[in-house]
């Protein structure tokens, strides 16, 4: 026994239970270092709380008088005849080495990467993490998610299986609707509130596992919804704009048919001039030839005369042709949408004039083809071709504008051969076909 104070004296009182504070200390600090998994360093609490254990042991025999276990009688072979004071500094030193391992632990726990650390990061996360087994069993999760889920369903996120599939269906709380398919959803409510859940395959010690990551985007679904009605507005705003193309068209073409009538009427005028000349002072037989042939042109525009562009506008002007004496020849598709036919009709009486008055030709060749967006049309002749370059004057220039209010380019080719080409876009797929109009 300890011999040093009375048995009834306070301080076995009060040294017996510092000594179980101590112990149930190292024993906290003992748990902690499991955590952080420093088996190494498990060492400095489990003797802390050894010499905790016989201390108290020795104290419990020093009051009651009796050594009734193996542990007392160890305790009073190691501390018999051991001096208060001694006692003293043991415990003095079992207070140092509690702080030392309490410090030890601290420092770990700030400068190296832990379980907690790890767990109070992801807390910290404004997108939720949830990691689950194939039964759903959840591994690990942080507040954000948790929260979501109580959001979502009412309650505490305790099967991720079970939870993802009630986002994928749709049973969620009202207000709240599941748009998309696959491992990717979108949760959104009335307002402008929205959540992208996703979920990914992943691994657990060697056993397959599910991430699943549920992130805010309501700021980017705010901008996509804005995006949507602006290109809703653009896309009347443009068919608004097609409409008045089509109106633009349809009027140059009327004026281009209104200019043909007048220069027609024009050479009817000069003609008749040439025909009182002719009658007043005479002329030869090829003056006369030719006097009848323009006024057999003059006759034959007057006679059938120039309508708006109808469904039957092309066979107004392949009847007209062949009055005239002029075959058209078309390869390919003749487009029936209504700007397309304006602007292609126009073309059609243009290069038939070129053909019949500059070229004295009997043949006016079409070749039409399609590409992916675009319709081009490359009109040629059988005639006399130009000696040189082209001016774009009169109905050229006048056809250009009506092709490029269109949207669409012309190309004029002088040499070797007079050569028109027209590219327009293409609007529709049905059209009248034909290899020979004559």
């Amino acid at each position: 026994m300890i011999a040093a104070l009375p048995v009834t004296s306070p301080f076995w009182l009060i040294f017996g239970l510092m000594t179980v504070i101590q112990f149930f200390v190292a024993f906290i600090i003992f748990v902690l270092q499991i955590r952080q998994k420093r088996y190494r360093t498990l060492v400095l609490p489990g003797l802390l709380m050894l010499v905790c254990f016989l201390l108290f042991q020795q104290v419990s025999s020093n009051i009651t008088g009796e050594v009734i276990s193996t542990a007392a009688k160890t305790a009073l072979r190691i501390f018999s005849g051991i001096p208060v004071w001694v006692l003293g500094g043991i415990f003095v030193l079992l207070c140092l080495g509690e702080i030392f391992a309490f410090r030890s632990f601290a420092k770990y726990e700030k400068n190296q990467i832990t379980p907690s650390s790890v767990k109070e990061a992801i807390d910290s996360l404004p997108t939720g993490l949830c990691f689950f087994l194939i039964n759903g069993r959840v591994l690990m999760k942080n507040k954000a998610v948790d929260r979501f889920c109580m959001r979502m369903t009412g309650a505490v996120l305790q099967n991720g299986k079970v939870f993802y599939e009630q986002l994928k269906s749709g049973q969620i709380t009202p207000g709240f609707q599941s748009i998309g398919t696959g491992d990717q959803i979108v949760i959104a409510d009335e307002g402008s509130s929205a959540w992208s859940v996703q979920q990914k395959d992943t691994v657990y010690d060697k056993r397959p596992a599910t991430m699943l990551i549920i992130a805010d985007i309501s700021e980017i679904w705010q901008k996509t919804r804005q995006l949507q009605l602006l290109m809703e507005k653009l896309s009347e705003v443009n068919r608004n704009l097609v409409k008045i193309n089509k109106e633009i068209v349809e009027v140059t073409a009327a004026q281009e048919i209104l200019n043909a009538r007048l220069k027609i009427h024009d050479e009817l005028g000069s003609n008749l001039l040439l025909i009182r000349k002719y009658l007043s002072n005479g002329g030869s037989d090829e003056e006369m030839k030719t006097i009848r042939e323009k006024l057999q042109m003059n006759v034959a525009f007057l006679k059938n005369g120039y309508e708006p562009v109808t469904n039957d506008d092309y066979t107004l002007l392949f009847e007209t042709a062949r009055k005239l004496g002029v075959d058209v020849e078309v390869y390919g598709t003749l487009p029936e949408s209504d700007i397309r036919k304006a602007v292609l009709s126009t073309a059609i009486h243009e290069c038939l004039t070129n053909t019949i008055r500059h070229a004295k030709g009997d043949r006016l060749y079409i070749h039409l083809s399609e590409q992916e967006e675009f319709l081009t049309a490359v009109f040629t002749n059988n005639g006399k071709q130009p000696e040189a370059e082209i001016r774009e004057t009169g109905g050229l220039h006048s056809l250009r504008g009506l092709v490029e209010n269109a949207g669409g380019q012309m190309h004029i080719q002088s040499q070797p051969e007079m050569r028109v080409t027209i590219i327009i876009p293409k609007e529709e797929t049905d059209g009248l076909q034909s290899t020979d109009r004559r």
